[in-house]
């Protein structure tokens, strides 16, 4: 399981500097980012966050993270339901 997670963390992050570089127009060259002024920054920012957040997101769905969350969050409001119903339940017997 955890090799399975490792190789679609690395398709992700593939995936993701790969656009970098097939989106700058050029044959081989990088535009130096350095060069290019504060404009650059936001944008590279921007992307860096997207790409932790959905390798994160990749990550956690393949260790089964998501999937507990999600069960906790459904037994958690099942329970408060049955509580709710409970309490009702013992006021109409008083």
């Amino acid at each position: 399981m955890k090799t399975f997670a490792l190789i679609i963390f690395l398709a992700v992050a593939a995936l993701f500097c790969g656009c970098d570089e097939q989106s700058s127009g050029s044959g081989g060259t990088k535009p130096n980012l350095n060069a290019m002024g504060s404009k650059s920054s936001p944008s590279k920012t921007t992307g860096t966050k997207r790409t932790k957040s959905a390798t994160s997101s990749v990550i956690n769905y393949g260790t089964g993270s998501t999937q507990l969350r999600v069960k906790q969050t459904q037994t958690k409001k099942i329970q408060d339901i049955q509580n709710k119903y409970n309490k009702k339940l013992n006021d109409a017997m008083k």
